[in-house]
């Protein structure tokens, strides 16, 4: 008969004789989303100011460009559009790549309150940027195109120009006009040398300008998503400190020590010798313990005992063009936890208090091991238990940490952290997961 088979006609038989918690629910105990890539879009803005420049004249009279004209302009502009893309590296070390997304500069004269209007569009434009507009060519900003619309650029008293250019690209221009006694406006679409000439005019007046930089909020562009999710289940009702386990019945080798401390410390000490584990703890809740553990063959079958099972879910997404969400990484660690009698508890007091595991304590402390780790795993779980913090002075409990590999150690709290070998850690883990209840 197989394994899985007989751990499922185990619990179904526990659970009609009432011996394992009923209804045994997975919640989700704690989650993040790390970042591994972001896109945020980025504006050099230089300017506007006022500068004299020497274009080629749209309205030349011996031919459209064909003579230069000496003026100043009263809004002259530099904007570069850059995409910022940071990674996290598999090394720990992030990176950053900025893909250039194209320049606009623009050259218009225009009345104070027309220019105070167009301060007002583009500033507004800018701060309303988001990265996703960046995945076009200077993030969709340009001739006629908020906030250069026609009803403010048509009004400019020298002819218009709006260069697009990028650092491997040659430069374009658009150029808007009035003809004297002409109604409506006239525009020009131009590259090659008149671009070249009149752009590189532009460019070199503001060379000198300081940017002031916009940047958007970023987009993520892949994410890690883990989240936690426990199971948790306790066979404790009813029952009282008398009933616990008893360090006696757990081995000739194991050795438990308690003692109350008052206000003094005793230190601490975690060593392993020829595969026994020797530990002292005397530095929290004013008592001392200590124990000595090796390999040991566990009875936990029908042992009052709490049971948890941690489960992490990993899944990594992508977002874009190309979404797509990778099947998910699942680790899994069940935990044990059953009481042991307190040699500082008199027989009469253990007869009448209940048994107890410090559940909230446990799950607290679980949590933020969780929030501070860089890699939450199962690890971070047996860190968390074997926090000194975390076990109450009063009462004292054996730990057993069954992970996926179906191996199994075991402790004494504080000392929980991988400390012996179960050696029938099928069996012990099949009791735990009794406890926890059914998948």
């Amino acid at each position: 008969m197989g394994a899985p088979f007989r751990r499922g006609w185990l619990i179904a038989v526990m659970a009609w004789l009432g011996g394992i918690p009923s209804g045994a629910a997975d919640e989700l105990l704690w989650n993040r989303a790390e970042v591994l890539e972001q896109i945020a879009g980025v504006v050099e803005v230089r300017g506007p100011v006022q500068s004299r420049l020497e274009l080629p004249d749209a309205l030349c009279a011996d031919g459209a460009f064909a003579c230069p004209a000496d003026r100043v302009y009263r809004f002259v502009l530099g904007l570069r559009f850059v995409q910022e893309v940071d990674r996290a590296g598999s090394d720990g070390e992030a990176s950053r790549e900025l893909v250039e997304r194209g320049e606009l500069l623009v050259a218009l004269d225009l009345e104070p309150d027309d220019e105070f209007a167009l301060r007002e569009r583009l500033d507004g434009r800018l701060a309303g940027l988001t990265a996703s507009e960046f995945a076009r060519p200077r993030a969709g900003l340009g001739f006629l195109a908020d906030p250069f619309e026609i009803d403010l650029v048509r009004r400019t008293l020298l002819p218009g120009w709006f260069c697009r250019a990028g650092r491997n690209a040659p430069a374009a221009v658009d150029v808007i006009a009035t003809r004297p006694g002409a109604p409506g406006e006239t525009t020009w679409g131009r590259a090659g040398e008149i671009a070249a000439r009149g752009c590189g005019q532009i460019a070199a007046a503001l060379a000198g300008v300081t940017p002031r930089i916009v940047r958007t909020l970023p987009n993520a562009g892949r994410l890690r998503r883990i989240e936690v999710r426990l199971v948790r289940g306790s066979t404790l009702e009813a029952a009282t400190w008398a009933d616990a386990l008893r360090v006696q019945d757990l081995g000739d080798t194991v050795r438990f020590r308690k003692r109350a401390l008052d206000d003094r410390l005793t230190g601490s000490i975690r060593d392993w010798r020829d595969g026994v584990f020797r530990g002292h703890e005397g530095r929290v809740g004013g008592v001392e313990r200590s124990v000595l553990l090796g390999p040991e063959n566990l009875d936990l079958a029908g042992r009052p005992a709490w049971g948890a099972r941690f489960v992490f879910v990993e899944r990594t997404e992508r977002f874009g063009e190309e979404p797509a969400l990778s099947p998910p990484l699942q680790r899994e660690l069940a935990v044990g936890v059953v009481p042991i009698r307190d040699p500082l508890m008199p027989d009469e007091a253990a007869g009448r208090t209940p048994l107890a595991v410090p559940e909230d304590a446990l799950i607290d402390r679980v949590l933020e091991t969780l929030e501070a780790s860089a890699a939450p795993g199962p690890d971070d779980v047996v860190e968390a238990l074997a926090d000194p913090h975390a076990w109450p002075s009063t009462g004292d409990w054996l730990v057993v940490l069954c992970p996926e590999d179906g191996r199994a150690t075991w402790g004494i709290a504080p000392f929980v952290n991988r400390i012996a070998e179960v050696t029938n850690a099928a069996a012990a883990c099949d009791a735990i997961e009794l406890v926890i209840g059914e998948r």
